[in-house]
C-alpha cells in the first residue's frame, strides 16, 4: 500500500514538472547577440577610513539577450577592460599603475505598460566589477610595490521609460535606487616589509540615465549617459557612458 502511494505521488510530481517545462518551452523566445562598451569615472576618489579608492572603470562586454513573447527579457554579459593608470592612497602611501577591469552584468526586464507612444518597464540590474591594479609608490621607509583590488557589487531596481518616434527610434529614461557594496584591499612590500590593509563599505544611492535607441538595418544601437552616487566618508557622483549594439 505504501509503495503504491509513493509511486502515485512520484507520478503526480513528474507530471507537474513536465507541465511546467512544457509551459516554459512553449513560450516563444528570441535570442540575440549583444555587445557593449561602458566607461565611468568619478571626479575624485572615494574616501574610506583614510584610504582613497579609485572610481574609474571601463570594459568591453559581449553576451546574449533573450526576449519573451510577453515583452519581458533577460540578458547576461561578460567583459574586461584595461586602465593604464589608477591611483590609490593608503597607509601613508600614494601608489599608481595599470589595472585590469572585469565585469559581469545581468539584466531582468519585465513586460511593458504602454500608453500611446510611451511605455514603462520595471527592471532589475545586477553588476559585479573587479579592478586589479599592479601599483608602485613611495613610503617614508622606501619604495612600495604591490597590488590593489577593488570589488564592487551593484543591485539596482529601476523603471525604464521609452518614448517612441518614427523609424523605430526611441528615447530612453531610467531612474533607479542602487544597493552597492564595495570591498577594497591593498598589499605589498616596503623595504622587504609586508604591509596589508582592507576595508569594506556599503550603502544606497540613486542612479539616473538618459539616452536613445536607434535601428540601422538589422542592428539596434543604444547610447546612454548615466550617473550614480556613492556615499562613504565623502559623497561622490560617478558619471559614465554606455554604448551597446545587438542584432
Amino acid at each position: 500500500m505504501l509503495t503504491s502511494q509513493v509511486v502515485a505521488e512520484a507520478s503526480l510530481c513528474r507530471s507537474r514538472v513536465v507541465l511546467l517545462l512544457s509551459m516554459v518551452f512553449a513560450l516563444p523566445v528570441q535570442a540575440q547577440l549583444t555587445g557593449q562598451v561602458d566607461y565611468a569615472k568619478a571626479s575624485r576618489e572615494l574616501d574610506i577610513n583614510g584610504r582613497t579608492i579609485p572610481l574609474k572603470f571601463g570594459a568591453a562586454m559581449v553576451g546574449y539577450e533573450t526576449k519573451f513573447s510577453n515583452g519581458s527579457s533577460v540578458s547576461g554579459r561578460l567583459g574586461r577592460g584595461y586602465d593604464p593608470e589608477v591611483i590609490s592612497s593608503f597607509l601613508n602611501i600614494t601608489a599608481s599603475g595599470p589595472a585590469v577591469c572585469d565585469v559581469l552584468q545581468i539584466d531582468l526586464m519585465g513586460p511593458s505598460i504602454d500608453r500611446g507612444s510611451w511605455s514603462v518597464k520595471p527592471n532589475v540590474q545586477y553588476q559585479l566589477q573587479r579592478l586589479d591594479g599592479q601599483l608602485t609608490g613611495v613610503h617614508e621607509d622606501g619604495p612600495f610595490r604591490g597590488e590593489v583590488v577593488v570589488r564592487t557589487h551593484y543591485l539596482t531596481p529601476m523603471m525604464t521609460v521609452h518614448k517612441r518616434f518614427e523609424l523605430g527610434n526611441r528615447a530612453v529614461f531610467q531612474l533607479g535606487l542602487m544597493r552597492w557594496n564595495l570591498w577594497y584591499q591593498a598589499y605589498g612590500e616596503v623595504d622587504r616589509v609586508r604591509i596589508w590593509t582592507q576595508s569594506r563599505v556599503e550603502g544606497w544611492g540613486p542612479l539616473i540615465s538618459v539616452g536613445g535607441e536607434f535601428e540601422l538595418s538589422s542592428l539596434k544601437l543604444r547610447g546612454q549617459i548615466l550617473a550614480y552616487r556613492l556615499d562613504a566618508d565623502n559623497r561622490v557622483w560617478v558619471p559614465g557612458i554606455s554604448l551597446a549594439v545587438s542584432r
